[in-house]
């Protein structure tokens, strides 16, 4: 019998991947990064001669969950428009068939795990005392970098 696939729009993720889940998931996929645990594949850009868009994939897998496959597009004339240059969408299959279990709005994950993966490679990274940052951009990444570093400054 199939299993309903879950569909999460934008306000889901919102509600469901804080930024301390954020930040957890980060963790844990950088070190399953580096204990060869998670397998991410290259990113796939696509651009058309003559149009200023391009679209992207990529894929993972990090068992014991199933491959996870995120594509969109990068569509700088949305800026006119007052809406995001930037859209996702994540699939996630399921491990045991390989079915697809989930789709994901992924404008919302990518602009949080950015965010966080920042915040983890600052814990890393920054030396004890008062944190000095420049955030280079005013776009819904600079925006969500600057709630990250606010929120996560706990982490540090």
């Amino acid at each position: 019998m199939d299993e309903p696939t879950l569909v999460l729009s934008r306000g889901d993720v919102a509600a469901l991947f804080d930024a301390d889940t954020a930040y957890d998931s980060q963790v844990r996929a950088f070190t399953a990064i580096g204990q060869g645990a998670a397998r991410p594949s290259a990113k796939i850009m696509l651009e058309h001669p003559g149009l200023d868009d391009l679209c992207f994939t990529y894929a993972s897998r990090l068992l014991p969950f199933g491959a996870v496959c995120k594509f969109g597009s990068v569509n700088p004339g949305n800026a006119e428009r007052g809406i995001p240059t930037i859209s996702a969408t994540v699939l996630a299959l399921d491990a045991g068939t390989g079915r697809l279990a989930a789709i994901i709005e992924g404008t919302e994950i990518t602009t949080r795990r950015t965010a966080a993966a920042t915040m983890v490679a600052v814990e890393a990274l920054a030396v004890p005392g008062p944190l000095e940052v420049a955030i280079v951009g005013t776009g819904v990444q600079a925006a969500a970098h600057v709630r990250a570093l606010e929120i996560g400054r706990a982490h540090v």
